[in-house]
């Protein structure tokens, strides 16, 4: 379950960067990767599975404003070394978002540890708990095996010796 909310929370993000404004309406060129071609794709039951990029609207974007297509992008107002001047808005550029988003996930060195690291330290902990309650249920099914086995042998010598006295009261009655 951890695994699978965690992959939905992952492409729930990456959803919510590819396909939020980033542009300044009026202002900018293009306000969205999906103004640059992006598309949602769906399986036969409606649900997503991934992005495709209409490469012809991609292109003839690029081909009229190619500044404003490389903005939308890869604009960054937090990076002085950026070639790209920020976005009217202010916002980084979409796959900056992208990429930020993914160092959170498994950049070890992230104030947060990443949270790939933090579902797999939460795992590994799970697995170990777990290890421990068998090691203990196994430790306990032992002794329950080594108390039934003494309690065994020892109505096995009061059955001997109960044998022992019916044959002694038979052979006193014949």
């Amino acid at each position: 379950d951890k695994n699978d909310s965690f992959s939905r929370g992952l492409m729930s993000n990456i959803k919510t960067k590819l396909g939020g404004i980033a542009g300044a309406d009026g202002v900018d060129t293009y306000t969205s990767f999906i103004a640059l071609g992006l598309k949602s794709t769906l399986d036969s039951e409606g649900k997503f599975t991934g992005y495709s990029l209409d490469s012809s609207k991609f292109d003839a974007a690029f081909a009229a404003a190619p500044d404003m297509v490389n903005k939308i992008l890869w604009g960054n107002t937090s990076d002085p070394t950026s070639i790209f001047s920020s976005l009217s808005n202010g916002d980084k550029g979409i796959l900056v978002q992208v990429n930020e988003l993914l160092e959170d996930y498994v950049d070890p060195d992230v104030a947060t540890n990443g949270v790939i690291n933090q579902v797999s330290s939460s795992v590994d902990n799970s697995i170990k708990a777990t290890d421990t309650a068998i090691t203990r249920a196994q430790n306990s099914v032992k002794a329950l095996e080594a108390r039934m086995k003494k309690q065994f042998a020892q109505l096995d010598v009061i059955n001997a010796k109960y044998q022992q006295q019916k044959s002694a009261v038979a052979s006193l009655s014949r």
